[in-house]
């Protein structure tokens, strides 16, 4: 049972140093054999029932895609040639990036990332390197409401309350206004000592897929690390 996911992200990410077999600068690039190799190895690592294989290798592709590309990208930032990429294979990744094509995807990409979002300014949070889902963990290991909302808002505000993301607030507020109306309905209906805490997980989970709350959310929290550790709990 993993509580972090630090058990799981340490095992993607060895499992791409240890055998990365070729100038692979996204996950498209590898070699279905080698995809193959890479999942049986990281399985082993986690040492999970082979009966949930198919929903494990299903979050484990999108896992180790997002991570591929965040250890590549980490490694042109810095502008050295780590030592789990043979020199060949850096060449040939290095000679990629000052390729016309690779130029104007990567200004797009920071384009998109800066964007305004309709005002709503570009994506941000306090937490560094922390994952959202370490997050989760800590509150749910010191008896703290952990409900996603909980963790957007550690994980989006300052210490004075106030939030660094738009897109946040915007969805804690919406959250929020329906979690009122439903507290509303059931004191008009005799409900007594109700509050937000007393709703049930399911209804809570309602209010997130109603309307258009559930995109703002998957834009604020990346869920792919969490459902991966929910596979991996089965």
């Amino acid at each position: 049972m993993f509580k972090y996911h630090t058990q799981v992200s340490i095992g993607d990410r060895k499992v791409i140093q240890s055998c990365f077999k070729g100038p692979w600068y996204f996950w498209r690039k590898l070699p279905p054999f080698y995809k193959r190799i890479w999942f049986t190895l990281f399985m082993k690592k986690i040492n999970r029932d082979a009966s949930i294989n198919y929903q494990v290798e299903r979050e484990f592709k999108k896992l180790v895609a997002y991570r591929l590309k965040g250890m590549i990208n980490h490694a042109k930032r810095e502008g050295e040639k780590p030592d789990w990429i043979l020199s060949d294979y850096w060449t040939i990744i290095h000679a990629h990036w000052t390729t016309a094509k690779a130029k104007a995807m990567s200004e797009k990409a920071c384009a998109s990332r800066m964007s305004d979002h309709n005002g709503l300014g570009p994506h941000s949070h306090p937490v560094g390197s922390c994952s959202y889902v370490k997050v989760q963990a800590a509150l749910e290991a010191h008896n703290e409401d952990y409900f996603y909302i909980v963790v957007m808002k550690k994980t989006h505000k300052k210490h004075d309350g106030t939030y660094v993301d738009q897109r946040a607030r915007l969805v804690a507020e919406t959250y929020e206004k329906h979690v009122q109306e439903r507290l509303e309905q059931l004191e008009s209906s005799g409900e007594e000592n109700v509050t937000a805490e007393n709703l049930d997980k399911d209804e809570k989970k309602r209010f997130i897929s109603s309307s258009r709350l559930l995109d703002h959310l998957n834009n604020v929290i990346s869920l792919d690390l969490e459902h991966l550790v929910r596979f991996c709990h089965l």
